[in-house]
């Protein structure tokens, strides 16, 4: 999924709700991607995406 937090929110919500999804994997290391764009977007999705998605 590619996009703002705010668009991957959305789109995993999407499809947890459609496939009934509990578990998602995430890759996000792909040739000739900036290793520092790379852990700032993991940082962002650590702290702001991934606790709306705990229960």
């Amino acid at each position: 999924m590619v996009g703002t937090s705010d668009q991957v929110i959305e789109k995993i919500h999407a499809f947890t709700n459609n496939y009934s999804c509990t578990n998602l994997v995430v890759y996000v290391q792909f040739p000739s991607v900036n290793i520092i764009k790379v852990n700032r977007s993991i940082e962002i999705f650590t702290k702001k995406d991934i606790p709306l998605f705990s229960s």
